[in-house]
């Protein structure tokens, strides 16, 4: 079933809901729960993003237990933060420096460190760059078509010479 297809099945149902979008998305989702090849139809080209969001919610909640720290009660959980706090601390001592070759950060110089620290900020201008670049040419393609059909080699030039920082 095609794109334009689905839209007249969404039709039928906001008519049907007599312009009430809630009533319409309703029973759109009881037609869904009614045909199972119709629910794969309107569902299949939202997984890839419902799966990218479960994965991103369960990782932002990991890091939340990660960085959330017990604070310090009356009744006296003070090792047990003081123990945590020395465990972090070890841990980055541990760390690697990003660049091969270079010692674990609790073993580097300055000097490595500095190496280290200029490394990280070229590659996350690098990567902001890119990312702008990315953003430019997904506004302006249309869906389901591929760029090569949408933009001109030109236009790209254009857009990267932008997110560069050379651009218009």
């Amino acid at each position: 079933m095609e794109e334009r297809a689905i839209r007249e099945f969404v039709s039928q149902a906001f008519e049907q809901a007599k312009g009430e979008a809630i009533e319409a998305s309703k029973i759109l989702e009881s037609w869904a729960k009614k045909d199972r090849s119709f629910a794969d139809v309107i569902l299949m080209p939202q997984l890839p993003s419902v799966c990218w969001q479960l994965v991103r919610e369960y990782c932002q909640e990991e890091r939340r237990l990660v960085w959330n720290y017990p604070t310090h009660s009356v009744s006296g959980n003070g090792d047990r933060i003081k123990s945590l706090a020395d465990e972090t601390a070890k841990m980055f001592m541990e760390m690697y420096l990003p660049i091969p070759g270079l010692p674990k950060l609790g073993d580097a110089t300055k000097e490595q460190i500095e190496e280290a620290a200029y490394f990280c900020q070229k590659q996350s201008i690098d990567m902001r760059q890119k990312a702008d670049f990315f953003f430019m040419v997904h506004r302006s393609v249309k869906k389901g078509k591929p760029v090569r059909s949408q933009l001109t080699e030109q236009k790209l030039k254009d857009f990267h010479a932008s997110a560069i920082g050379g651009g218009k």
